[in-house]
């Protein structure tokens, strides 16, 4: 709701000062809702943490977009949070004019030799490795992985899963 999300703003907003910036992807609770994405409460609370150095990418409003830091990080977010028909379902999904404009993204030479962070909701894989649940997961994980292989030194950032963990996923096989 409108009220949360000012909250939420609120509580985060000595973070959004930060030096370098702050920077966010919604999670399932921010626009699972029609209304919420409908009035565009996420964008009003955290649109300035949600801003790209490289505007030609973005094909889905904000997304995805792409932050420079320095001359060696890049963070590069996609939305994978999309509003949920019952309350039970939790899962997401990349558009497919996302998934396009990050092989686009990952190939300019302004990312080529940084460090790349990729920013998304939902997990492309749980600790273990294997692909969450249908109800819970990110539909097109495979998709989404196959195309952050071009990333040669990097770290896929999520959300979805409330406790941290690390998969290595070199040489994973997302077939």
């Amino acid at each position: 709701l409108d009220a949360e999300l000012r909250e939420a703003a609120e509580f985060v907003a000595p973070l959004m000062n930060a030096p370098l910036g702050y920077i966010t992807v919604p999670g399932n609770h921010d626009i699972y809702a029609k209304d919420v994405i409908k009035h565009q409460y996420f964008s009003r609370y955290f649109g300035a943490a949600m801003q790209t150095d490289m505007p030609q990418y973005c094909v889905d409003g904000p997304w995805p977009f792409v932050r420079l830091i320095g001359e060696q990080v890049a963070v590069v977010g996609v939305n994978s949070s999309k509003p949920n028909p019952v309350p039970w379902r939790s899962d997401g999904h990349i558009p497919s004019i996302q998934l396009a404009s990050l092989n686009k993204i990952l190939a300019d030479p302004a990312l080529q030799g940084r460090f790349v962070f990729m920013m998304t909701h939902y997990a492309a894989r749980l600790e273990d490795g294997s692909p969450d649940s249908k109800l819970h997961g990110l539909h097109n994980a495979d998709d989404f992985l196959e195309i952050c292989q071009q990333i040669p030194n990097g770290a896929l950032l999520c959300g979805h899963i409330h406790r941290c963990y690390r998969t290595p996923l070199a040489g994973l096989n997302v077939d």
